[in-house]
């Protein structure tokens, strides 16, 4: 009988360290990410404006925050008419604004695999990722 506890403690321990490794990062997809990769501000095609690429880095263990980058192409128009509409997009699918720094519209929402909430930074291409194509400039960053 203590063996079979033991052994349940110890199956326990086991799967909750592989679940906090899956989440950090180091194996697999983290939650954050998952629910990341599946929002509607992450389709290929958001109010019609073309997905050019996408830059994901998962995060790992020394702490850092799991973060997508989706580049796309608004066509003609001004950026910030094209962060206004993308921005009002993402309020009707339930991102909260959480303001507009610098030309960017911000953003937030409570994970919902996870505790905790995702970010979300919408407006022109910051210039720290070197692009693929020059006409992708609208850049959407989630980040948990």
């Amino acid at each position: 009988m203590i063996l079979v506890g033991v052994l349940v403690v110890a199956l326990l321990a086991v799967g909750g360290v592989l679940n906090h490794w899956r989440n950090a990062g180091l194996w697999g997809e983290s939650d954050a990410m998952f629910q990341m990769r599946h929002d509607p501000l992450a389709a290929k095609d958001v109010l019609g404006f073309r997905q050019c690429f996408v830059r994901e880095d998962s995060g790992g263990l020394l702490g850092a925050r799991p973060t997508r980058r989706e580049f796309y192409d608004p066509g003609m128009g001004s950026g910030s008419e094209a962060t206004v509409r993308v921005g009002r997009y993402a309020s009707q699918h339930g991102w909260s604004a959480t303001g507009s720094q610098r030309g960017y519209w911000t953003g937030e929402r409570r994970q919902v695999l996870h505790r905790g909430s995702v970010s979300v930074r919408i407006g022109p291409d910051d210039t720290t990722v070197p692009m693929a194509d020059p006409d992708c400039w609208l850049m959407i960053e989630m980040s948990a």
